[in-house]
């Protein structure tokens, strides 16, 4: 059975419509036989992403709008006079609830206008914010979402002194990471106050997936570079690149840029994973791994890098956990004369499990779909020229690092053939 679904508001506009197809799976002869309610839901399910709890169907008989009653799950629907082709008219059960949320923001940006303090107020509206997007309201209503970003444009930064922006933030950017994918669970967030100051800053958010619980240390982003043309404030391509790096060679945690959800000074948050067993360097009698942290810094010229900022987990494995980077690239391996066979091979030897050029190739295309990302967020970002030095920079060191003795031939023939030349 085919059916056409319209998706609409309160004010009945419609923001989709999808042709659905619709069958008994039991009936493995006929599954257009004995189609019924619960078939129909599911299949909204798949569709919209929209749990049967919060569908709301509407159809027209004889003239009249009936609705569906959530109890008629095992009726058929031929005995609702609904039939191949008919159309049904799909609504989120929370309309109502977004509509007293609506008049709020409305209500609060002319109270802000005109100077009065609504910090305790878009608190408020922000936890029903919260609980429509846990019904996954703004997938059903995508359009939406843009009254809430104009909202938080004019008044968000009232939440930035209490923490309350890196929460909304976070929770977004959760929810509809791991919401979109119809195989999870119920996902929900919680943000806390870190136990402990200082380490990588910000905020400790537990993102729960059904019974599995992870939690992320999200902290602000300042974008904060010297290697940057533009402002302080502007994102760093180049921490978000060595971030994705330090991710994929196994020695940082997972991590996820998480955008802005107003205009504030920080236009981007970062979230890693909390790493199970992990005991900063500062608590830890001996660190093993100390050779590798050298190569790390020197490639990808990591700076900030005190004991409090990496560590290792119960196995003794380096995790380096925050850093900034530094500018000018002052590396001592950046002139391959720098580089004797002692330093070569050591370096080869970790690189066997870091695979580091194909490593630097994967986080670079992870970077290019970075930029557009946040070029849909409206977020500045640095010049690509200052990247593309930065990422120029690294791949020479590792170069010269994985075969000195090349290098330093082809810098003879070419000196060489220039003194020929002239």
């Amino acid at each position: 059975m085919e059916l056409r679904i319209d998706v609409k508001d309160q004010n009945d506009t419609v923001h989709d419509t999808q042709k659905v197809k619709v069958e008994n799976p039991d009936s493995k002869d006929n599954p257009m036989k004995d189609v019924n309610v619960g078939h129909l839901q599911k299949e909204l399910t798949k569709v919209f992403f929209l749990e049967s709890c919060f569908q709301e169907i509407h159809f027209v008989h004889d003239g009249k709008d009936v609705r569906f009653d959530l109890e008629l799950e095992a009726t058929l629907l031929s005995a609702l006079h609904i039939e191949n082709g008919s159309n049904l008219v799909l609504k989120h059960s929370r309309l109502n609830i977004w509509k007293a949320l609506e008049d709020a923001l409305s209500r609060i940006s002319r109270r802000y206008k005109r100077g009065w303090n609504v910090a305790e107020e878009v608190q408020q509206n922000v936890d029903i914010y919260k609980k429509l997007i846990g019904t996954k309201f703004f997938r059903v209503y995508p359009n939406f979402e843009e009254i809430i970003y104009a909202f938080e444009e004019k008044c968000g930064h009232c939440l930035d002194p209490t923490g309350g922006a890196i929460d909304q933030a976070a929770t977004q950017y959760f929810l509809s990471l791991f919401e979109s994918n119809p195989a999870n669970p119920t996902v929900k967030i919680k943000c806390d106050r870190k136990t402990a100051p200082g380490l990588q800053g910000g905020r400790m958010c537990t993102v729960t997936i059904g019974t599995t619980a992870t939690k992320f240390h999200v902290k602000m982003h300042s974008g904060i570079s010297s290697r940057s043309s533009h402002t302080s404030d502007d994102t760093s391509l180049c921490e978000l690149f060595a971030y994705k790096v330090l991710q994929i060679i196994g020695v940082g945690p997972l991590v996820h840029f998480i955008p802005k959800v107003h205009n504030s000074t920080f236009e981007l948050y970062i979230a890693t994973a909390d790493i199970p067993g992990f005991r900063t360097a500062a608590k830890r009698r001996y660190f093993e791994e100390i050779g590798k942290l050298d190569y790390l810094k020197e490639i990808l010229q990591l700076i900030d890098v005190h004991q409090s900022n990496y560590g290792s987990d119960e196995n003794g494995k380096l995790w380096i956990v925050d850093f900034k980077i530094g500018n000018p690239f002052q590396s001592k391996y950046k002139n391959s004369s720098n580089v004797n066979s002692d330093l070569s091979n050591k370096f080869k030897e970790y690189d066997e499990q870091w695979k580091f050029l194909e490593a630097i190739d994967k986080a670079d295309k992870e970077i290019a779909d970075q930029k557009s990302f946040l070029e849909r967020h409206n977020i500045n970002r640095q010049k690509s020229n200052d990247y593309k030095e930065y990422l120029d920079e690294i791949k020479m060191i590792v170069t010269y690092l994985k075969d000195p003795e090349q290098i330093a031939k082809k810098r003879k023939l070419s000196q060489a053939t220039t003194s020929l030349s002239s």
